[in-house]
C-alpha cells in the first residue's frame, strides 16, 4: 500500500504565518509559569527514562545505520555543502566566544569556579574519573593520531592573529598549528618559524593566554585550579624538552602581547 504524502509536503509557510509564530512564542517564553511548566515536564520524562537501558540489539542496529553515513551521502555533495554552511553561521552567530573573540578573564574565573563548584556538590560528574586502561595502545594511538591532524580552536585568537600580522609585515615564513612530534609530549604549537633568511633556529612561538596558562603576575598561584598548574608544569616541560630538540621558544604573555609594538618584538625575535 502506498503511503499517502505529507499533508503540509511542498507548502511554504507565509511571511505573516512566520510573524505570528514568532510573537506567540516570545510572548510564550516571558512568562515565567509557561518556562517552569516545561522543566517539570522534561524533568519527569528525565526521571522516567533514568536506569532504562536499551537491547543490545537496539545498540547494534543504531551503530550500523551510522556507519559510513555521510552528509554527502543522505543529502548530496550540493546540500551537504549548504547545510553545513548554515550550521557554521549559526555556530558563530550564537558563540560569543567567537563574535567577541574568546572570553575575558573575569568571564574564565567564573566558569571555572561553577564547574568547580558542580563537581563538588557531585551535580557534574566526570565518566572516567579513578577508571584506568580504559583504552588499548592501539586506540591511544589513533586518537593521537587524529588530534595532530585536528586544528582546535577553530579559529585563532587575537594575540595569535597580532603576532602572526607582526611576521608578514616583516616577511617571516611561518605556520600556524603545527604538530610538533619531535618531543614526548607532542603538540600543536600557535606559531612555526622554519630556518630561513635573518632566522638561524627553527623557530616556536607561544601565545599564552594569561589565564589559562596561570599568569602569576595577574593571578596568584594559590587562586589557581589544579588544571591550571599541571597546564604550567606541561608548558614549562615542554619548552625543555623542544630547546634539548634543537627549537628556539618564545613565550609571550597575553597582558605582553596586547602593549607590544613592532619595534619591540623585532628585538624579542633577534
Amino acid at each position: 500500500m502506498d503511503k499517502k504524502p505529507h499533508f503540509n509536503l511542498g507548502k511554504k509557510r507565509t511571511q505573516e504565518f512566520k510573524n505570528k509564530k514568532s510573537k506567540f512564542m516570545k510572548e510564550f517564553w516571558r512568562n515565567p509559569n509557561n518556562k517552569n511548566l516545561l522543566l517539570n515536564r522534561n524533568k519527569k520524562i528525565s526521571n522516567k527514562l533514568k536506569g532504562i537501558k536499551k537491547s543490545q540489539e537496539h545498540n547494534k542496529k543504531n551503530k550500523e545505520s551510522h556507519i559510513g553515513n555521510t552528509w554527502v551521502k543522505i543529502y548530496g555533495e550540493v546540500k551537504a555543502k549548504k547545510l553545513k554552511e548554515q550550521y557554521r553561521k549559526r555556530f558563530k552567530k550564537n558563540n560569543p566566544m567567537i563574535i567577541r573573540g574568546g572570553w575575558n578573564s573575569q568571564e574564565r574565573i567564573k566558569m571555572s569556579k561553577r564547574r568547580r563548584k558542580g563537581l563538588k556538590e557531585g551535580r557534574i560528574i566526570v565518566w572516567n574519573k579513578g577508571k584506568k586502561n580504559i583504552y588499548s595502545k592501539e586506540t591511544l594511538n589513533k586518537i593521537k593520531t587524529a588530534r595532530a591532524k585536528q586544528v582546535f580552536p577553530l579559529e585563532d585568537t587575537s594575540i595569535e592573529i597580532k603576532i602572526q600580522n607582526f611576521l608578514k609585515e616583516l616577511g617571516i615564513e611561518f605556520a600556524t598549528h603545527q604538530y610538533i612530534k619531535d618531543i614526548k609530549y607532542g603538540y600543536q604549537c600557535d606559531i612555526f618559524i622554519p630556518v630561513q633568511e635573518g632566522i638561524n633556529k627553527k623557530t616556536i612561538i607561544e601565545c599564552d593566554g594569561d589565564y589559562w596558562h596561570g599568569n602569576l603576575e595577574i593571578h596568584p598561584i594559590n587562586k589557581l585550579s589544579k588544571k591550571i598548574k599541571c597546564s604550567r608544569c606541561l608548558d614549562y616541560e615542554r619548552t625543555a624538552q623542544l630547546e634539548e630538540s634543537g627549537f628556539r621558544v618564545i613565550r609571550l604573555w597575553e597582558n605582553q602581547i596586547r602593549q607590544l609594538e613592532l619595534n619591540n618584538f623585532i628585538q624579542i625575535l633577534a
